[in-house]
């Protein structure tokens, strides 16, 4: 019985033994790279003449972002819309385009307030 013990002693000592050395091991691994990979790949797109951009203004704001010459492919992707200025990002607008024939108007939001005077900029993208 004494010897029984002892084995499974041993038996336990020698598995946490494997189950250390196995994390020791795995702690100390040393990964190095002289390159990293990239990749692209084109995906179709739904509009591939071009979209021409206006804007309402009311007072000295922007209000409205309209997008025309839209593809009707594109009609319910979803959008999203930024206006740029100088100091980066003026606001952003997504959602699910709607068209009205090949046209869409964007609402921006009430706030932040777009100053006309400020807009350098509007990138387009529909997914």
């Amino acid at each position: 019985m004494a010897s029984t013990r002892r084995k499974a002693a041993a038996i336990a000592i020698a598995v946490i033994g494997v189950a250390g050395l196995s994390l020791a091991a795995a702690a100390q691994l040393n990964i190095t790279s002289d390159s990293l990979g990239a990749g692209s790949i084109d995906v179709g797109a739904c509009d591939t003449d071009g979209i021409a951009v206006d804007y309402t203004v009311l007072g000295a704001n922007v209000t409205e972002v309209l997008l025309s010459g839209v593809a009707a492919a594109c009609d319910t992707d979803d959008f999203s819309v930024t206006l740029t200025g100088t100091s980066g990002t003026l606001q952003t607008v997504s959602g699910a385009l709607s068209l009205t024939g090949t046209t869409a108007t964007i609402v921006l939001a009430a706030a932040p307030v777009v100053p006309v005077a400020s807009v350098t900029g509007v990138s387009i993208v529909i997914h």
